[in-house]
């Protein structure tokens, strides 16, 4: 499957092309790469999507979450280091260059040189457009913060779209300057994964922060089935991002905390594999 993003082909589908080989080392099935092709069947033109299959084996397989986030891991892996791309490239030029002069000389074959030398540098700018598409896609994330009141204690949603993991790295709270500063500890579920070290403070401009644990949360995925002429119905499938809540409760370290008293919140927010910030995080304390 990555190998079928890698080239964006779909050529290994619901009709041919599926090759496992039982491998009686490993005790187990093992999928081979055959008839990839590049740039085939892809139909679907959406910048955000992740992955489209027409293939219901791997449709399968990757409905399981642990799956899809383990071939996502693997992908990020390879499209992270530019020089796999060029290693890529360079491979494929190097067997044009050996292979060049036979399709010239092959006298049965359907197209001219000229097209030929058009087609194999419109399939190089593919591979290459694919690659960086891919590296772009899981660099991508959007967030907002929401945060209101749960008794003595406050919730705090984090909402992203992305194809990557997300962690929380800070929280901060800037209290209003009626309000005693509270110190407090964040837990997603029973764990704490945040809490005040060191005594981040700043009295004056009445600022409490807690540095996070590193708590990665899980991307989620929108599956779209579309029909497609000659593929059987419910076999062609879209993956896409999907807006995904993840829910942090806050809890007063000692008295209590009202969002009434809380002038800003401030959530450091990064991606889980590039570890880079989420800029333009949209927070909003609800209910005041």
């Amino acid at each position: 499957n990555i190998h079928a993003l890698l080239s964006a082909t779909d050529h290994i589908d619901w009709a041919q092309n599926i090759r496992l080989y039982w491998s009686p080392a490993a005790g187990k099935f093992q999928f081979l790469p055959w008839d990839t092709g590049v740039d085939h069947g892809w139909f679907e033109t959406d910048p955000a999507a992740l992955h489209q299959s027409s293939n219901p084996l791997m449709n399968r397989i990757l409905s399981f979450p642990e799956f899809l986030h383990e071939r996502n891991v693997r992908l990020w892996n390879y499209v992270r280091d530019m020089d796999n791309l060029k290693d890529d490239l360079a491979a494929y030029d190097n067997l044009f260059a050996q292979t060049r002069v036979a399709f010239y000389q092959d006298r049965i074959r359907r197209f001219n040189n000229r097209h030929v030398d058009s087609e194999v540098a419109r399939l190089r700018d593919v591979i290459e457009r694919q690659f960086r598409h891919l590296r772009d896609l899981f660099a991508q994330t959007t967030a907002r913060v929401e945060l209101r009141q749960a008794g003595e204690g406050i919730v705090l949603e984090v909402i992203s779209t992305a194809a990557a993991p997300v962690y929380v790295d800070s929280i901060e709270f800037q209290y209003t300057t009626a309000a005693a500063p509270v110190p407090f500890v964040v837990f997603a579920g029973n764990q704490r994964i945040c809490e005040m070290v060191n005594e981040r403070r700043d009295q004056k401009a009445q600022r409490r922060a807690a540095q996070c644990q590193r708590f990665d949360l899980m991307p989620g995925f929108d599956y779209a089935t579309l029909s497609i002429e000659g593929v059987p119905p419910g076999d062609f499938q879209v993956v896409r991002p999907a807006e995904t809540r993840h829910v942090f409760r806050i809890r007063p370290n000692g008295g209590s905390l009202s969002v009434a008293n809380i002038q800003k919140v401030q959530v450091v927010i990064k991606n889980g594999f590039t570890d880079k910030r989420v800029s333009d995080v949209r927070e909003e304390i609800m209910g005041l």
